[in-house]
């Protein structure tokens, strides 16, 4: 997977590994996965310990007019340099998809946002009936927490 730079929901460019954490995610591309999660999957990936993400284009992030309010369910990214986009298009992922991808960074499935029911059931076939939940660390809290190294900083 690639890792170049995105924008957190500081505003400021971070490493993408660095605001997702260690573990089990779904990043949606421009789609939010929790909404295509039904309440027995969300108790589930909740378990496993899933975080969940959004990646939007450079300015792409939708923006309240007066208030920008941060999901602290989910980590609303921005693709500041396009090296995700393009390297989702050479994979054919489009807008709308959601990656699952396992604790070792290979994805383990692209499935449009529709079908991420059905790629958490295989997901869940693999792992075993109870899953193992992940020993992660935490990722990127949204202002919460320990701040986070930046590019800038860097």
């Amino acid at each position: 997977m690639p890792q170049p730079p995105v924008r957190g929901p500081d505003g400021r460019r971070h490493r993408f590994d660095d605001c997702i954490g260690a573990g089990f995610f779904m990043l949606g591309i421009g789609v939010d996965p929790r909404a295509h999660l039904s309440a027995s999957d969300r108790f589930w990936c909740g378990r496993l310990g899933v975080r969940l993400a959004t990646l939007y284009g450079w300015g792409e992030r939708p923006q309240s007019a007066t208030d920008p309010v941060w999901p602290a369910d989910l980590l609303e990214l921005e693709d500041v340099t396009g090296q995700w986009h393009d390297w989702l298009r050479k994979r054919r992922v489009g807008p709308g998809s959601v990656l699952v991808v396992r604790p070792d960074r290979f994805v383990f499935a692209a499935v449009p946002a529709a079908g991420l029911g059905t790629a958490l059931d295989a997901l869940r076939a693999q792992l075993g009936a109870s899953g193992q939940p992940a020993a992660t660390e935490q990722p990127m809290r949204h202002g919460h927490g320990t701040p986070l190294q930046t590019l800038e900083s860097a």
